[in-house]
C-alpha cells in the first residue's frame, strides 16, 4: 500500500539517490570508517551459518557488492528511493536472481516479508536520516522479520535524540539502547572500532552461532586505524587546501607583477628580484607537497599491510575452525566404532561358537589329549602351561569352599576398589566376582549359591554378566531375593559400560527380578522411586582409625593429599592442583599421578609427586595419615568412602556438594566446598580446616558416631528381615 505523505527527508534521498555512490567513493579514499564497516560485517557474516540477510536502506549496493561473495548466505536488500536502486543496478555486477532480491519499498511500510523469514537484518549509517517519531515502528517492523539478530552501524550512542545536521533534509542522532528498552528489548554495543559511529546488537534468539567472533585485538587494530589514519588525512586534506589556495594567489601575484614590470620599466630590477624570489618559494612549496605526498603514500602503504594482517589472521583463524571441526568429526568416528566394537563383542560372547570355546577349554578331555603336546613344548620350549580351569568359576568356587554362608551375600567386583571397600564395610559375607562370559559359568555360579542356601544376594556394582546369574539364581529358585546396590548415578552414564549395565538394571527391575534397587546417592533413590521401581537409600559407613596409624610428618610444608584424581573432568584434578598453588608453603602428593598433571603443577608454581596407580586399602590409609590435609573436591561423587577414612584416621578432608555427609552440620562450613570449579573458594578452605584441624577431629567423632548408627539402619532397611 502506498503511503500517502512523504517526508522532506525521504523526498531528499528519492531524488537524490543516485548521486550517493560517488559521492562515497570519495569519501573512502578519505575516511577508514567505511572500510572499517565492510572488514567488520565480511568478517561476521563469513562466520554465521548458512542463513538469509536482509540490509534495511541497501542505497546504491555498497554492502552486497562484496557480502554477495559469500556462500553462506542468501542477501536481500529494501530501499525506498529509487535512484538509489537505479545506482545499484548500474554499478553492481550480479546476476538477475540477487538483482531480484533488491526490492523498493514504500517509506514506513510494513516489509513484505513473513515474520523471521531473515536470520540477520542490518543497518549502515541509514537510521540517521530517519526522523525519530518514525524509529519505534521501523525497528518493530525489523524485529518482526528477523529471527536471530539485529545489527546496527550508526550513530554514537546517546541518551537523547538530538538534530545533528541540516543535510539531506535532517540528519539526527537517535537513543537506540532507550529505542529498543522502550519497546521491551535489549540492545548491546559492541567494542568501539570507530570514532564516529557504535555498532549495536540485539539478541532475539540464543543461538550462540549468530555471535560476534572477530577477536578482539582485531577489533582494537581497526580502531587504531581510524584514530590514526582519519586525523591525518584531514589535516592533509586541510593542508593540501591551504597550499592549493597559496599557489593561486602567488600565481595571481606574480601576474600582478610582471603587469607591473611593465607599466614601471624603471623598476625592473626590483621586480626581477621579488619574480625570483617567488620563484624560489614556488620550488620550495612544490618540494613540500611532493614530500607530503609521499608521506600520504607511505601511510597508504602501511594502511594496505594491515588490512594485509587482518586478512592473514582471519585464514589462520579459519584452519584453525577447520582443524577442530576435524579433530570433533574423528572423535565421532572413534566413538562410533568403540560403541560397534562393544556390540560386536556382546555378540560373541553370546554366540554359540563362544559358548563351544568355553566348554572346550573347560573339558578335561580336551586338557588330557593336550597333555602329550604341553609336555613337548615344555621340554623344548621351557614354558608353563595353566590348568585351564583355573579362571574366574574356580576363583569364585573357591571362595565358598569348606564354608557356610550366611543368608545373606554380598557380591562384588575385586578390581573396583571404591565398589570392593563400600561393600566390606556394609555387609557381613561378601564373595569377590568379575566379569562372567557364558550361560553356562552364570548357571553353575548360582548352582553353588542356591546349594549354600542362601536366602538373599545383593550385587554391589554390576558387572558384565551379572543378569545371566540373576536369572539363573531365579530360575532355579523364584523366591531368592536379589538386591542391587548401585554406586553411581546419572552423570556416569556418558560412560559406555555403566550405561549399558544400567539399561540392564533398568530393564531387570521392570521384569520383576530385582526385587529392590539400592542406591548411594538419595536422588536416585527418589528417581527411580518416582518411575515405579522398589528403591532404597543406603548409606556408606566407616569405622574410626584415629588409633590405627602413627602419623609420619615427612615435610615442614603443608602436604596436601590428592587422591582418585584420574584425568576426566568429574574427578577434577586440575582444579584442585590449581587451588594447591594458592597455599603457601604447599606441596601435592596424588594417587593416581601423571605427568600432565605434574607439568601443570610445575606451571603453577607447586611442587606435586605421587603414585602413577591404585594401591591396597592399607597402603592408602598409610598415605592419607602422611599429609597435613586431603582433597576429594569432586564433581560427580555419590558417598565417597574416602574424606570419611581420612576423618577416621586423623586428617581433614575437603569434599564437594554431592553427597549427603555433614549436610545441616558444623562440619559443612569446615569441609563441604560448594563451587567445587572454584580453586581460590578450595584454597580458603583448606587453610581454614588446618587452622581448625583439633575441632574438626572432635566434631567428626561426634557426628560419625550419629551417622554410623543411620548408615546401619539404612543397610537393615535396604536388605530387610
Amino acid at each position: 500500500m502506498k503511503t500517502d505523505v512523504v517526508f522532506e527527508n525521504e523526498k531528499w534521498w528519492q531524488e537524490h539517490g543516485g548521486e550517493w555512490g560517488s559521492i562515497v567513493d570519495d569519501r573512502k579514499t578519505k575516511q577508514p570508517l567505511y572500510s572499517i564497516q565492510e572488514v567488520m560485517l565480511s568478517n561476521y557474516f563469513a562466520s554465521i551459518p548458512q542463513s538469509k540477510v536482509l540490509e534495511f536502506g541497501v542505497g546504491f549496493g555498497r554492502h552486497i557488492e562484496y557480502l554477495k561473495q559469500l556462500s553462506n548466505i542468501e542477501i536481500y536488500g529494501v530501499d525506498q528511493s529509487s535512484t538509489m536502486l537505479e545506482s545499484l543496478k548500474e554499478r553492481l555486477d550480479a546476476g538477475e536472481d540477487l538483482l531480484r532480491r533488491m526490492i523498493l519499498i514504500e517509506p514506513r511500510q510494513k516489509l513484505p516479508f513473513p515474520d523471521n523469514y531473515f536470520d540477520v537484518v542490518y543497518t549502515v549509517s541509514v537510521l540517521i536520516h530517519i526522523q525519530p517519531k518514525h524509529i519505534p515502528e521501523i525497528i518493530k517492523e525489523l524485529i518482526r522479520v528477523a529471527k536471530h539478530r539485529i545489527i546496527h552501524i550508526e550513530n554514537n550512542l546517546t541518551n537523547e535524540q538530538a538534530l545533528t545536521a541540516p543535510d539531506h533534509n535532517g540528519c539526527w542522532a537517535h537513543p537506540i539502547i532507550k529505542n529498543y528498552k522502550d519497546i521491551g528489548y535489549t540492545a548491546e554495543i559492541l567494542e568501539k572500532v570507530v570514532n564516529k559511529q557504535d555498532i549495536y546488537v540485539v539478541d532475539l534468539s540464543k543461538d550462540k552461532r549468530y555471535d560476534f567472533n572477530i577477536s578482539p585485538v582485531t577489533i582494537e587494530r581497526l580502531y587504531q586505524i581510524d584514530k590514526l589514519v582519519l586525523p591525518h588525512m584531514q589535516f592533509l586534506e586541510g593542508e593540501v587546501g591551504w597550499m592549493r589556495k597559496e599557489l593561486l594567489q602567488r600565481q595571481e601575484d606574480r601576474l600582478q607583477l610582471s603587469t607591473t614590470i611593465e607599466e614601471l620599466k624603471s623598476e625592473k630590477v626590483e621586480f626581477i628580484e621579488q619574480v625570483e624570489q617567488l620563484k624560489r618559494e614556488e620550488k620550495e612549496l612544490k618540494d613540500e607537497k611532493q614530500q607530503l605526498l609521499l608521506q600520504v603514500e607511505d601511510l597508504e602503504t602501511k594502511n594496505q599491510q594491515l588490512f594485509l594482517q587482518v586478512g592473514d589472521l582471519e585464514t589462520k583463524k579459519q584452519q584453525l575452525f577447520l582443524q577442530l571441526e576435524y579433530l570433533e568429526t574423528e572423535k565421532q568416528q572413534f566413538q562410533s566404532m568403540a560403541r560397534q566394537y562393544e556390540g560386536m563383542l556382546n555378540e560373541v560372547y553370546s554366540s554359540a561358537a563362544w559358548k563351544l570355546i568355553t566348554r572346550l577349554r573347560k573339558s578335561k578331555l580336551l586338557y588330557m589329549l593336550s597333555k602329550p603336546a604341553i609336555s613337548i613344548l615344555k621340554k623344548k620350549e621351557q614354558i608353563i602351561v595353566k590348568n585351564p580351569e583355573s579362571d574366574n568359576l574356580l576363583f569364585f568356587r573357591n571362595q565358598i569352599s569348606d564354608k557356610a554362608l550366611k543368608p545373606v551375600v554380598a557380591i562384588h567386583h575385586p578390581d573396583w576398589l571404591g565398589v570392593s571397600n563400600s561393600t566390606n564395610e556394609l555387609f557381613e559375607e561378601t564373595l569377590q566376582l568379575r566379569e562372567v562370559y557364558s550361560q553356562e559359568e552364570a548357571q553353575e555360579i548360582a548352582t553353588l549359591l542356591y546349594k549354600a542356601a542362601v536366602k538373599k544376594v545383593v550385587f554391589s556394582g554390576f558387572a558384565i554378566g551379572y543378569p545371566w546369574v540373576i536369572r539363573s539364581l531365579k530360575k532355579i529358585n523364584p523366591e531368592m531375593k536379589i538386591l542391587l546396590f548401585w554406586h553411581g548415578n546419572t552423570t556416569h552414564m556418558y560412560e559406555d559400560y555403566s550405561w549399558f549395565r544400567h539399561q540392564e538394571i533398568l530393564d531387570m527391575c521392570r521384569e520383576g527380578l530385582i526385587d529392590t534397587w539400592g542406591f548411594a546417592k538419595k536422588s536416585m533413590a527418589d528417581l527411580y522411586e518416582n518411575l515405579g521401581v522398589k528403591t532404597a537409600f543406603v548409606m556408606n559407613r566407616v569405622p574410626i582409625y584415629l588409633s590405627k596409624w602413627k602419623k609420619e610428618q615427612i615435610s615442614n610444608k603443608v602436604r596436601i593429599g590428592l587422591y582418585a584424581s584420574g584425568t576426566t573432568w568429574n574427578k577434577n584434578a586440575y582444579t584442585q592442583i590449581a587451588a594447591a598453588s594458592l597455599i603457601e608453603q604447599a606441596e601435592l602428593f596424588a594417587i593416581p599421578c601423571n605427568e600432565r598433571m605434574k607439568q601443570f603443577a610445575g606451571q603453577l608454581g607447586v611442587s606435586m609427586h605421587g603414585i602413577e596407580h591404585s594401591i591396597s586399602r592399607d597402603e592408602l590409609w598409610k598415605s592419607l595419615t602422611q599429609n597435613s590435609i586431603n582433597f576429594y573436591v569432586t564433581f560427580t561423587e555419590c558417598a565417597p568412602l574416602i574424606p570419611l577414612e581420612s576423618l577416621g584416621l586423623g586428617v581433614p578432608c575437603l569434599t564437594g556438594p554431592n553427597h549427603h555427609y555433614f549436610s545441616g552440620t558444623e562440619l559443612e562450613q569446615y569441609l563441604v566446598v560448594h563451587s567445587p570449579d572454584d580453586p581460590t573458594e578450595i584454597a580458603r578452605k583448606a587453610v581454614y580446616a588446618l587452622e581448625n584441624k583439633e575441632k574438626i577431629l572432635h566434631l567428626y567423632v561426634e557426628w560419625v558416631e550419629e551417622y554410623n548408627k543411620t548408615a546401619e539402619k539404612s543397610v537393615v532397611d535396604f536388605i530387610g528381615k
